[in-house]
């Protein structure tokens, strides 16, 4: 009788051993699962934080509707100004001279062939003395610049020396009484005048370019 209590005993020692054995594994595993879930970054965090520091805000909707767009205004530009490839001169040089023979009452044909005879059309020439396209020489410098004109670049080179022969123009009447002024200034003009000169070959030179511009500029008019 005493060995089956034994043995019962000993069975329900196995039995509660072995259920306190599956308790524990559970309780281990839980707590394993447990700490793993507190050590690791929730799931799809990362992603999150990625996603909000990266997305922008919404593009707005582009509207389908035409602007209007404003046509720039250039002031002085004139439809009646040449710009032709015949002529050597940027585009906005040669419409400096347009405009400068318009006010100043010179031929613009004339003024070509002053800058062809004098520079060569060469914007940087330099005699030693005189310079620039027009060749203007120091001596008128001061009264130019009091006129708001400045001698020494592209543009008031040859405003200058359009004005300069427009003025001779005015004073003589003549042609080739204005180019040799020009030329070999008054005073040097007025003592060939005295001996009887009233042609140079410059002046003719010029006079002659003067002929073959005005059928250039008169072929793009008609072009």
């Amino acid at each position: 009788m005493d060995s089956r209590k034994r043995r019962r005993s000993r069975r329900r020692v196995k039995r509660y051993i072995a259920r306190l054995l599956v308790l524990l594994i559970l309780l281990s595993t839980l707590v394993v699962i447990v700490t793993a879930q507190h050590l690791k970054t929730p799931a799809g965090a990362t992603e999150v934080i990625d996603a909000e520091a990266t997305t922008s805000e919404p593009e707005q909707p582009r509207s389908t509707e035409i602007q209007p767009v404003e046509t720039p205004v250039v002031e002085d530009v004139k439809p009646g100004y040449l710009h032709s490839d015949d002529v050597p001169l940027p585009d906005y040089l040669q419409e400096t001279m347009q405009r400068a023979c318009e006010e100043y009452g010179v031929p613009y044909s004339l003024a070509l062939a002053i800058a062809e005879c004098e520079s060569s059309f060469d914007l940087e020439a330099d005699s030693g003395v005189c310079w620039g396209l027009m060749q203007i020489h120091p001596i008128n410098y001061a009264w130019l610049r009091e006129l708001g004109i400045e001698p020494t670049e592209y543009e008031g080179n040859i405003v200058a020396g359009v004005l300069m022969i427009g003025q001779l123009l005015d004073k003589y009447g003549d042609t080739h009484k204005a180019l040799m002024a020009y030329n070999c200034g008054e005073t040097g003009a007025a003592r060939l005048w005295k001996q009887g000169y009233f042609t140079t070959s410059y002046s003719r030179k010029v006079t002659q370019s003067s002929e073959k511009w005005q059928q250039i500029i008169n072929g793009n008019i008609g072009g």
